[in-house]
């Protein structure tokens, strides 16, 4: 099982692709996309693209880990 990111140094042209997302964004804030609609969309092209690269228990773990900080930041450990 690989690692996801944050395991080491960005890949090549990361600041490109996080830039090039940023402009999407906020292109789709100007034309009225509603951010529902963004971040469910974001997510459905990421999700198979992360389970493509690391495989979709090393994505679960992720999800699962993030799943728990969320909570926790929320005031409310062990619900989702």
């Amino acid at each position: 099982m690989s690692g996801l990111a944050g395991s080491g140094p960005p890949p090549p042209r990361f600041a490109e692709a996080v830039e090039a997302i940023e402009r999407a964004l906020i292109a789709l804030d100007a034309a009225g996309v509603g951010r529902e609609a963004q971040a469910a969309a974001l997510l459905a092209a990421l999700l198979p693209r992360l389970v493509a690269l690391h495989g979709p228990h090393a994505v679960a773990a992720v999800f699962g880990r993030l799943a728990s900080a969320v909570a926790e930041q929320a005031g409310t450990p062990g619900r989702a």
